[in-house]
């Protein structure tokens, strides 16, 4: 930029003292190159920006702390925000939608609802899942689906379990989901989509992570350094009469705050970005007339 303003500088001069349309015609040359130099700049950040899969939960919380993001842990253990939720292995828990620091927990599936139950959990107590498990078939819509091969699966027969993690309002930037799954059967294999893209290019074939059974747990996360609002996780093998249960738990969350969204919270009085800094809880009302609480995080 300094060259710029310097040969402007010089072409005035130049002008002034009649040195003629040579000084000008440099001016115009150097500031197409620093436009250039600009553009090819923007070019350059875009390149940067990439999906990263992570099966190893340290070198996922590392790249989101070099990144300089906010990590939201969710162990689903707050009885408090959880306990629609709340089920057993008999009587699965189900709530429609789960919103808590700034994150909205929903089955992937329209209909269905979210659970947490206390069997065979990661850390904690509580284990998450979707109630029901994706789509659930009768007896008419299962005809030749768990007999086709893959490839020839009809759309209609996949089970597709699994659930999303939402950003609560605009002004929130998601940059990483990661947590622990496991499966009831350990044939189970997941894969993210990040704002409905999946992270596997080109998955006709359906691949995806496969999941231990539910003695273990492993995990799975994902990185989008230009950021997103939705990522769902989904389940790749399940079918009719061949279903797949998945189950989460643990997950870090990396995200930023920008702004509140004045559509959906009216009379918010708290400090700019509330789910960041401090230690209170703070409260304010939609413009539905509903009570919304965030609670900061440290």
């Amino acid at each position: 930029m300094s060259d710029f303003h310097s040969s402007i500088s010089h072409s005035y001069l130049g002008a002034r003292y009649h040195l003629g349309l040579v000084a000008l015609r440099s001016t115009f040359q150097r500031f197409a190159r620093s436009l250039t130099g600009l553009i090819l700049a923007g070019f350059t950040i875009q390149a940067h920006s990439a999906i990263t899969l992570y099966t190893d939960e340290a070198s996922y919380l590392a790249a989101l702390n070099a990144m300089g993001v906010t990590v939201v842990t969710e162990g689903f253990e707050n009885n408090a925000i959880w306990s629609p939720s709340r089920g057993s292995v008999i009587n699965p828990g189900r709530a429609s939608i789960i919103r808590y620091q700034g994150l909205v927990w929903q089955a992937n599936m329209q209909g269905n609802g979210v659970g947490t139950d206390n069997y065979s959990s990661q850390g904690g107590s509580f284990r998450f899942y979707s109630n029901p498990h994706g789509k659930t078939f009768d007896l008419a819509n299962q005809n030749g689906c768990d007999a086709a091969a893959v490839i020839n699966v009809p759309a209609s027969c996949w089970q597709n379990d699994g659930w999303t993690v939402s950003a609560s309002q605009t002004g929130i930037t998601l940059y990483g989901v990661g947590g622990w799954f496991n499966s009831a059967s350990g044939a189970a294999k997941i894969t993210y989509l990040l704002d409905g893209a999946d992270t596997i290019p080109n998955n006709t074939n359906r691949d995806g992570t496969r999941l231990p059974g539910t003695a273990t747990w492993m995990f799975y996360g994902v990185i989008d350094t230009s950021g997103f609002h939705t990522a769902e996780v989904r389940e790749m093998a399940g079918k009719a009469k061949a279903s797949q249960f998945i189950y989460g738990d643990s997950f870090s969350v990396g995200l930023t705050v920008t702004s509140l969204d004045q559509h959906v919270i009216n009379n918010f009085t708290a400090p700019n970005n509330p789910i960041v800094g401090g230690s209170a809880t703070f409260s304010a009302t939609s413009n539905y007339g509903n009570s919304i609480t965030y609670t900061s995080l440290t």
